[in-house]
């Protein structure tokens, strides 16, 4: 890892280790760890994240630029209760109000820059950025993958916005890679 901006996923599991709430539960939960420069934003003893909406939310950042709060949710938010899907709007993911949050601007020469709220800065070339990305993405791929299909089709909100959800996240990977 580059040792100015450093982001891992420590581990992922769903909340609850019952099979009908597991299967209720669509967004993948753990730890991650997360430093700018020589700040360290998160690690095993910071929280349990919503993992999934931050694989979706750092996607978004290989081509856009992010500032707090932009997608009504932190990059790394503790909880994901529902997606909403509208139009062609990109899925927004409402937690509970808790998260961790920082800058991440796309600068000349293919750079990304990662400003901390305490403003610790790292600037990263875009490649390696990428590829952290997709390892913490795949990472979370490979857990729903191996996991028991989520029950989503009782309601029909949620079935449209997990599958929206999906299918932005795999828009993201092929227009990136």
């Amino acid at each position: 890892m580059n040792s100015l901006f450093e982001i891992e996923l420590l581990n992922i599991h769903w909340l609850n280790n019952e099979k009908e709430v597991q299967l209720a539960d669509l967004c993948a939960h753990g730890n991650i760890y997360v430093k700018i420069n020589d700040e360290i934003l998160s690690d095993i003893d910071t929280s349990v994240w919503t993992v999934s909406a931050t694989g979706l939310y750092l996607l978004r950042t290989l081509t856009q630029n992010y500032t707090p709060s932009m997608w009504s949710n932190y990059l790394l938010p503790c909880c994901g209760h529902f997606f909403i899907k509208e139009n062609e709007e990109p899925v927004i993911i409402l937690g509970c109000g808790i998260g961790i949050d920082w800058i991440i601007m796309h600068e000349k020469d293919n750079k990304i820059k990662h400003i901390s709220k305490k403003g610790s800065i790292a600037i990263i070339d875009e490649n390696s950025y990428e590829e952290m990305v997709f390892e913490f993405t795949d990472k979370i791929e490979s857990f729903y993958k191996r996991s028991i299909k989520r029950n989503i089709f009782n309601d029909k909100y949620q079935k449209e916005g997990y599958e929206a959800f999906w299918t932005e996240w795999h828009k993201l990977k092929n227009n990136s890679s």
